[in-house]
């Protein structure tokens, strides 16, 4: 029996097609604008789509901040569009009940709030305030304890708020989530102020021993009840739940330096708006 001769697949007019879409997606990509620093975390597909669009500037840009729902929130009471405990944000995504973050650097911020719940002051650098000038020289200063005449701490009036704008990796809402797909949920402040404060000290304190950026770290977030005065609201629970990868932390830095000159809002959860008089609270829905 003869050898039987080698037939080739009768593919040969797709393949040189092929080669033809290869050299064109070169060409393409060649006169490709430049990617952003950390704009490949947002980035859906490497194809250049048309946009005749103005290139937006720094003020046109904004971080939404987040918003831990409380039982005096706008949205659980009128809006109904989220529970108690749930994490929203000033856009009104809703995340659920928990959510992973990578923190990409901390600001700190300040507000004061008067006996009506309405902002009174506030500070975007917990340095100087809209109304009241210098901090350290405000008798409503964030860190100037009182005592009563029985000898009891009465805390600041004014409120500090630690701020950390963050990437969400995952949440309930959103559990399909990866490190691949960063940045899907775009960047939120994550901001903790009063009772959820030491979530604060937290993160910045394993930051801080370890002589690590922020965005070295994911964090988890959820929330439980707290009773102080006969007054119940939810405050943050945090735990380190593994390290980011070298690549990941690089692609975050870019993050870093494209998004930190954007102004961060001062907004700040229902807990520190009702500790002006003496309880519950209310969401104030302006900010900065």
């Amino acid at each position: 029996m003869g050898a039987s001769k080698e037939t080739k697949p009768a593919t040969a007019g797709k393949n040189e097609f092929l080669e033809i879409a290869d050299e064109m997606e070169k060409e393409q990509s060649a006169i490709a604008p430049t990617t952003p620093p950390g704009g490949e975390l947002m980035a859906p597909s490497k194809r250049v789509w048309l946009d005749p669009s103005d290139q937006i500037t720094e003020t046109e840009r904004v971080i939404p901040y987040s918003k831990l729902t409380q039982s005096t929130s706008r949205a659980f009471k009128e809006d109904r569009t989220a529970e108690i405990g749930e994490i929203i944000s000033s856009l009104g995504i809703n995340y659920g009940t928990w959510i992973e973050i990578i923190p990409l650097w901390f600001k700190r911020q300040a507000a004061l709030f008067n006996k009506q719940r309405q902002r009174e002051c506030f500070s975007l650098d917990a340095v100087t305030g809209s109304e009241y000038g210098e901090c350290v020289k405000c008798p409503h200063y964030y860190e100037k304890w009182r005592k009563d005449e029985k000898g009891n701490r009465i805390p600041p009036e004014c409120s500090k708020i630690m701020t950390f704008p963050a990437i969400i990796v995952r949440s309930e809402n959103f559990p399909d989530g990866t490190l691949e797909r960063l940045g899907k949920l775009g960047v939120v402040a994550m901001q903790f102020t009063t009772t959820s404060e030491p979530v604060g000290k937290q993160i910045a304190s394993i930051a801080s021993a370890f002589s690590e950026p922020y965005y070295a770290s994911v964090w988890k977030l959820w929330s439980k009840d707290k009773t102080t005065n006969g007054n119940t609201y939810r405050v943050y629970l945090a735990q380190q739940v593994g390290p980011v990868p070298e690549d990941v932390m690089v692609k975050c830095e870019g993050l870093v330096h494209e998004w930190s000159k954007v102004k961060l809002q001062v907004g700040v959860d229902d807990e520190s708006a009702g500790a002006a008089s003496g309880g519950g609270g209310s969401q104030p829905e302006d900010f900065v």
